[in-house]
């Protein structure tokens, strides 16, 4: 089997199962906005994030681009993060917060000069739901009695 598709499905089990776990605890915890999609649409936009984010950081671990696998461990500790925060601070403000270093690594990994189709579509992606759930933390009332 090929190196590049081991660490590729390796990188997707890891990210995915670890956002699963950390997106997991929350769904029905939080107040929602007349805007906002239902809860089962959050699963599967940010599994999709996880599982893209996965698969191209495992073909950099496997082609050895260092920094954009950095930028990837990166972005995943600060996505694995923001699920607690939000579901379990009562200022929603520490969670809109921790969007911005989300969306600058998201644009790392999409702007780095290794970075293939893959990983490029895995960051404008992030940045994209990023821009839309900063908008869900920043109108309205964001405090949960």
């Amino acid at each position: 089997m090929n190196k590049a598709a081991v660490s590729a499905a390796a990188g997707a089990l890891l990210y995915t199962g670890g956002g699963f776990l950390s997106a997991s605890s929350c769904l029905r915890t939080v107040p929602r906005r007349p805007f906002q999609p239902t809860s089962s649409v959050f699963p599967a936009v940010w599994g999709t994030l996880f599982l893209l984010s996965g698969l191209a950081a495992g073909v950099a671990a496997a082609r050895r681009q260092w920094v954009l696998l950095g930028l990837f461990v990166l972005l995943f500790v600060f996505e694995v993060a923001w699920s607690p925060v939000y579901c379990s601070h009562p200022d929603k403000r520490w969670a809109a917060w921790l969007i911005i270093p989300i969306i600058a690594l998201a644009l790392g990994v999409a702007v780095h000069g290794d970075a293939g189709g893959l990983a490029k579509a895995a960051g404008v992606s992030t940045v994209a739901w990023c821009v839309f759930a900063q908008q869900l933390l920043t109108t309205g009332p964001v405090r949960i009695s």
